[in-house]
């Protein structure tokens, strides 16, 4: 094979690319016309771009390494999100430089960054401020600093954690940080679904398998707890509520985490 036709093929590729490119972008915006929505209305279906990016994936060939297909996914989908209403990511808490790299590494160079005083702040810009998304430590993370209690009082009931990042295949990929937004939450498919209660008496785990729930506590701040569920858990569902009945107090979903591959 020449290197006049193996540079031909880089040249119709790098076209194809383009042209896929500026092709998603104009359907995004006929799909936010279509739907009346405001140029500042986060429409970003990051659930959604997480099964496309596990399609291609689980599609792959194997001389083709999957984290790099997931990069170039997340670099594509990165700019597009900014057609889809985020413009800007707030980052507190942490190490800088790595909650700096997530909010780069998940949306790309196409929103700014604003450094926020601290986790409540962050917060607190994601309620007031439309088209923006605070980037924070993923909240199963020890340490000193945990923000995800606040998540149980109403004032920020309207949020939720959309993704984790980084967003890579296998099992030894240690989550950083938490993409946390006013948006409905939407399944991927390979989903799990993350929860805060009140569990005074340490019982949560019981009850959720009583529920047929597959998950366990992953963080404790005093009463507190965090769960991780296996799968896609609807905020109205019936079990939910049951559960508060039997004792877990403001029982709520608060966000989900997509899997970059199928078998995670």
């Amino acid at each position: 094979m020449s290197d006049e036709y193996i540079r031909a093929e880089i040249t119709a590729a790098d076209r194809q690319l383009v042209d896929a490119f500026m092709r998603r972008l104009r359907a995004i915006r006929a799909l936010q016309e279509a739907r009346g929505a405001s140029d500042n209305e986060i429409t970003a279906n990051l659930a959604g771009d997480a099964a496309n990016i596990r399609r291609f994936i689980d599609a792959s060939p194997d001389d083709i390494p999957p984290d790099a297909i997931a990069r170039f996914c997340r670099a594509f989908i990165g700019e597009c999100v900014t057609y889809q209403g985020v413009r800007t990511v707030t980052f507190a808490q942490g190490d800088e430089q790595r909650m700096v790299n997530a909010a780069r590494g998940y949306f790309g160079y196409g929103v700014t960054l604003e450094h926020a005083v601290d986790w409540r702040t962050a917060l607190e810009m994601v309620i007031e401020r439309d088209g923006l998304v605070a980037c924070l430590p993923w909240p199963e993370t020890p340490g000193a600093g945990q923000w995800w209690p606040a998540l149980i009082e109403d004032r920020f009931s309207d949020l939720r954690i959309l993704a984790g990042w980084p967003n890579l295949p296998g099992d030894d990929v240690e989550l950083e940080a938490a993409l946390v937004a006013r948006r409905k939450l939407e399944p991927s498919g390979a989903d799990d679904t993350i929860l805060i209660c009140h569990d005074d008496m340490h019982d949560a785990e019981r009850l959720m398998r009583n529920m047929e729930f597959t998950g366990s506590v992953t963080a404790r701040v005093r009463s507190l707890a965090l769960i991780r569920i296996s799968g896609f858990v609807e905020e109205n569902d019936p079990r939910l509520a049951e559960l508060r009945t039997n004792g877990l107090d403001g029982l709520r979903v608060i966000g989900i985490l997509s899997h970059a591959t199928s078998g995670t």
